[in-house]
């Protein structure tokens, strides 16, 4: 700056379509400034070369202060080291924002078997409109002669998901002692799709279990 002079301010105000180019060594020092950036109707685009490492240190009691609806996609791999920094997160799962948002629901059905038979119920039918995610299944006897515990492993479910073209997609197995059964992820059911429950039974005795399906979309 020459002797004798005010500070400077340089002003550029770049004609429509200008591009600026920097090339080779820069170092930008911004001392006691405030830097007003504003993107208005415009799309931002930071393209770097491979390798290439951005390094942010602020200095301490620097607030990053960013509002609004932001939506921000990682593609690929990415890796992130937070030291010595404490972190509010919105925790709330997949499952919980649905259960805020009512998507929850649940189909349940009657299912009777004699002693030493089976029976098969089609469930989801008119739910699977679209694709939806099973997150729990659970069952119960709700027959008058009940079952023991040492019997509860005698009576056995396969549950089998099918696509609109009847084309069996996952199948899980469980005993009525293992219920409830969570899934975590949850397990899709195409749109269109369905579920066979298949129930096993095997005591000496005629047995009628509920059965439920927890789902969301």
């Amino acid at each position: 700056m020459p002797h004798g002079y005010p500070d400077w301010a340089y002003v550029v105000f770049p004609f429509e379509g200008a591009v600026f180019n920097i090339e080779g060594n820069v170092d930008a020092n911004i001392t006691n400034t405030e830097i007003d950036v504003h993107v208005t109707n415009s799309e931002l685009v930071i393209r770097p070369a491979e390798d290439v490492t951005f390094t942010i240190e602020p200095a301490a009691g620097v607030t990053f202060d960013i509002q609004g609806n932001v939506d921000a996609t990682i593609v690929g791999t990415a890796s992130v080291s937070i030291d010595n920094a404490t972190i509010t997160v919105d925790v709330a799962t997949i499952k919980e924002k649905a259960s805020e948002t009512g998507n929850v629901y649940t189909e349940n059905t009657f299912i009777s078997a004699t002693a030493g038979d089976e029976e098969i119920k089609t469930m989801l039918e008119t739910a699977t409109d679209e694709p939806l995610y099973v997150e729990m299944l659970t069952a119960c006897v709700v027959d008058t002669t009940g079952v023991t515990t040492e019997n509860m492993a005698k009576l056995w479910f396969e549950i089998t998901a099918y696509d609109k073209y009847d084309t069996p997609i996952w199948r899980v197995y469980a005993h009525l002692n293992h219920f409830p059964v969570n899934f975590d992820p949850a397990l899709k059911v195409p749109k269109n799709g369905y579920i066979k429950v298949r129930f096993h039974n095997g005591d000496s005795v005629d047995h009628t279990v509920a059965f439920s399906v927890i789902f969301r979309y």
